[in-house]
C-alpha cells in the first residue's frame, strides 16, 4: 500500500481547520437539539398521559353524579324541538329571519 501526500498552502489549511471545526460545531449543536427534542417528546408523553388519567376519572365523576342526581323529565320541551326542528330546515330558519330583519329596517 503506497502512502500519498498532498501539500497544502498555509492558508488552505487554514481553511481547511475552519470547515472542519464548523462541521464538528454543527454536529455537536445537532446533538444536543436532538438531545433536547427527545427530553421534549418524553415530557409531553407523560403530559399526556396524565391528561387522559384526569379525563377518565372527570368522566367516572360525571358518571357517578349523574347517577346520584335526581331525573328530571323534560320530554316536553324536547318534543316541541323536535316538533319545531322538523317543521323548518336550516335554511328556512335563515330566510325567515333576513324577512324578519327587512321588515324591521322598513320601518
Amino acid at each position: 500500500m503506497n502512502s500519498e501526500y498532498v501539500n497544502f498552502k498555509k492558508h488552505e489549511t487554514v481553511e481547511i481547520k475552519k470547515s472542519f471545526l464548523t462541521s464538528q460545531l454543527k454536529l455537536l449543536d445537532t446533538f444536543k437539539h436532538f438531545k433536547e427534542y427527545k427530553r421534549l417528546r418524553t415530557d409531553e408523553l407523560l403530559l399526556k398521559i396524565s391528561l387522559k388519567e384526569k379525563v377518565s376519572r372527570l368522566k367516572e365523576n360525571v358518571k357517578n353524579l349523574d347517577k346520584m342526581l335526581p331525573k328530571a323529565e323534560h320530554s316536553s320541551l324536547n318534543e316541541s324541538f323536535n316538533e319545531m326542528s322538523k317543521r323548518m330546515t336550516l335554511e328556512e330558519e335563515i330566510d325567515s329571519i333576513k324577512k324578519k330583519l327587512a321588515t324591521l329596517n322598513e320601518y
